[in-house]
């Protein structure tokens, strides 16, 4: 049976340079009789996130989305039905969950975030 290897986030910290950043602890390490903790930061460990605009797979750089950048993102990807006025965005998360984005609002996204606009708002 071959070696797994797991990562679990710890809720410590750990600082370098004045600069602190989550821990994440490798089981185990790359050099078996190594016992030093291996730290990533977590902006280097997760480099954006895939969720979907327009029907389109998008690399989105930050943990939420605004709905001028949706409409913007929108309008990029799918110049041939823009979105017209300011409706509602509906979302859905990747567990299922729908929700609905207003004009001004922002929203948290994750890997399999989906958003939707009435085709009746499209131009």
């Amino acid at each position: 049976m071959g070696t797994q290897t797991a990562y679990h986030a710890v809720h410590s910290t750990v600082s370098e340079s004045s600069e602190k950043w989550p821990a994440v602890i490798r089981y185990p390490p790359k050099n078996p009789g190594n016992t030093r903790v291996e730290a990533i930061r977590m902006e280097d460990r997760k480099a954006g996130y895939e969720i979907v605009i327009a029907g389109r797979s998008v690399k989105w750089p930050r943990n939420e989305i605004k709905y001028e950048e949706v409409k913007e993102e929108w309008d990029k990807l799918s110049p041939d039905r823009t979105i017209q006025g300011n409706p509602a965005i509906h979302y859905t998360r990747a567990n299922g969950e729908k929700g609905i984005l207003l004009q001004g609002e922002s929203v948290k996204v994750e890997d399999g975030f989906s958003v939707q606009v009435d085709p009746a708002h499209l131009s």
